[in-house]
């Protein structure tokens, strides 16, 4: 779950957003094994923390001398490594056979060329 606030000051015309994230998790694909997806990035919150993650901007801080002001702070995440998800990720992102590299820069050179 992600929650955002945002406030505004008349001034020194001051803004302020602050983002925090509470929890992330990403499914896998399922397989022979599983039948269920597998969970392949879980958040594990440590004692005493409440988000993940907490983003603060801040535009024209009132105590600072600075003109902007950010603060970020996370927590660790935990990744795991499963096979057939990867695969069918650089399967969806490669590029078609007929569409080679060498193919692309040749057609990028003749335009230039041009």
């Amino acid at each position: 779950m992600v929650l955002y606030r945002i406030k505004t000051r008349p001034i020194k015309k001051g803004l302020k957003v602050d983002v925090e994230m509470e929890s992330l998790e990403a499914e896998g694909m399922t397989d022979l094994f599983h039948k269920t997806p597998v969970k392949i990035v879980t958040s594990k919150m440590s004692q005493g923390s409440n988000n993940l993650l907490v983003v603060s901007f801040e535009n024209n801080p009132l105590n600072n001398q600075a003109n902007q002001k950010i603060k970020v702070r996370g927590e660790p995440i935990e990744v795991l490594y499963h096979g057939p998800t990867v695969i069918h990720l650089a399967k969806c992102f490669a590029l078609p056979p007929e569409m080679r590299l060498s193919k692309l820069v040749f057609m990028d050179f003749i335009n230039l060329a041009v």
